[in-house]
């Protein structure tokens, strides 16, 4: 055997297993199924739960489909499944010992959601140029929330924010991450990690955005587009605009003898002068903004 094989194989025998591999997913989360129903399986890169007992009849077939193939890297995939199989059984062995872990089963809708949201970021980490989840940091977190707090056009300008449980989902995948950390055996969060100063994921939803540390040396990915994102949602104020002088009409809204504006013309005839409102004025030639 080469060198390089054995290298290769003594990382791989180091390489933990996960405390789920091989693990029927229904029985775990204590879904029931019809005996002739097929069952997912943790190393399955789609879990089918549609033949499950007892769902809402409102919950379409896409939600009870759980697609890990969406997600780029796979090492992240295996980290998205612990965290799901996690939510749904709270009391497996290898679950119940986290401090912060959830102690009531996730119903199959809000894993769906979390998945969901979950596989966004972790295709943005891709798109940043992130390898490991050890390599995030607080700007790298702070950046993804303010990439989905901000919607914004094809042109990329922002054309508003998007609602706080969005951007409240944003958070919770990382926050989630953190929580469950000693659970994942493929890559997981460094240790000591605090996005936003530790803020529970509520609160990160409805606070100001701060702006992260600015560093020097080489400019990551995610902090070219956090500076993008801020200069896309402060525009430049338009200058005022100058326009020529327009005549224009002014109907009277009152009697005769008492003109709306104080403004008036008199007309003299054989019986005496008359007063009448003015009926023209000009509009400002600048238009004030």
């Amino acid at each position: 055997m080469s060198p390089l094989a054995r290298t290769a194989s003594a990382a791989g025998a180091q390489a933990p297993a996960s405390p789920f591999a091989g693990a029927d997913i229904c029985l775990e989360a204590g879904l029931a199924l019809p005996p002739d129903a097929a069952r997912p399986v943790f190393e399955d890169d789609e879990w089918n739960f549609t033949d499950v007992i007892g769902l809402p009849v409102q919950m379409s077939l896409a939600k009870r489909r759980f697609d890990f193939t969406a997600i780029r890297d796979q090492r992240w995939r295996t980290v998205a499944k612990e965290l799901i199989v996690a939510m749904l059984a709270p009391l497996h062995e290898a679950v119940a010992p986290l401090p912060r872990a959830y102690r009531t089963p996730a119903h199959l809708g809000t894993a769906k959601l979390r998945l969901d949201e979950l596989t966004r970021w972790l295709n943005w980490l891709t798109r940043q140029g992130i390898r490991s989840l050890s390599e995030v940091d607080e700007d790298c977190c702070a950046a993804w929330l303010i990439h989905r707090r901000h919607a914004l056009d094809e042109s990329g300008t922002a054309i508003g924010d998007r609602s706080p449980a969005t951007r409240r989902a944003a958070a919770q995948v990382v926050i989630d991450l953190l929580n469950y950390r000693e659970l994942f055996t493929a890559d997981r969060l460094r240790r000591g990690l605090r996005p936003w100063g530790g803020a529970s994921a509520s609160a990160v939803a409805v606070k100001a955005m701060p702006m992260p540390a600015t560093t020097c040396g080489r400019r990551k990915a995610y902090q070219a587009e956090l500076g993008w994102a801020i200069s896309a949602i402060e525009p430049m104020p338009p200058a005022n605009s100058t326009r020529p002088s327009i005549r224009m009409y002014l109907p009277p809204i009152r009697s005769d003898i008492r003109p709306a504006t104080g403004a008036t013309n008199i007309e003299t005839s054989e019986a005496g002068a008359i007063v009448r409102p003015a009926l023209s004025a000009e509009k400002p030639s600048t238009d004030c903004r």
